[in-house]
């Protein structure tokens, strides 16, 4: 029951300023994550804008052809539709993840889940720090808490690309830091304000450091 509100959201053209490949896949998770929130509160307009910052930077990093011109028509047609446009970005998630494991770019891969995961994580920060409600706060303690699996089991997979590819080490150091705070609280109940202040912070520092 929150209002939708894009400022919270990556600007769709912050991707031109991306020059390094792994931060370029980092954002296109950001981007996905993004465009299901829009969909969500079914803002047709916006979903295009970030489909087209997704079509984009799915070229510059050589997995354009999962998005091709049929997929752009079905989008235009659909604008109004947020079960069509919600299973139009699916079908681009499901072929996408195919995509990129059949062709053993599995570190690009989870470089994309990585970035997705992240920013799902920032909006359920940002969205309840002005929440109304104390419900709101306490689903938004809980999914938090419960990310430390999700998080997890990506740091280990990190781990493994992380020898061959060094450039990852600062995100990755970061979120082991994320991880240490949000395993430390026994139950979500336990978490106050400032606790989620500080995960919160941990999350945007992170997502800064992708960005810059």
């Amino acid at each position: 029951n929150l209002s939708y509100n894009n400022s919270i959201l990556l600007d769709p053209k912050k991707f031109n300023s991306i020059t390094e490949n792994y931060k370029k896949c980092l954002v296109l998770g950001i981007y996905n994550a993004d465009v299901f929130y829009v969909l969500n509160y079914n803002q047709g307009s916006d979903v295009l804008n970030y489909y087209k910052s997704i079509y984009q930077l799915s070229k510059n990093i050589g997995i354009e052809g999962i998005m091709n011109e049929g997929l752009k028509q079905r989008m235009d047609k659909n604008l109004s539709n947020k079960d069509s446009l919600t299973k139009i970005m699916e079908d681009i998630y499901i072929q996408s993840d195919s995509y990129l494991k059949n062709n053993k770019r599995l570190y690009d891969f989870t470089l994309i889940i990585t970035g997705a995961w992240l920013e799902g994580v920032y909006l359920n920060c940002k969205l309840s720090k002005g929440a109304p409600d104390n419900r709101v706060k306490d689903l938004s303690y809980k999914h938090v808490w419960e990310q430390r699996f999700h998080l997890g089991n990506l740091i280990n997979v990190l781990k493994d690309f992380s020898a061959q590819n060094k450039e990852i080490e600062p995100i990755l150091n970061n979120l082991i830091s994320l991880h240490n705070k949000i395993n430390s609280i026994p139950d979500y109940k336990k978490m106050d304000s400032k606790l989620f202040e500080d995960i919160s912070s941990e999350v945007f520092k992170i997502r800064e450091l992708i960005l810059s």
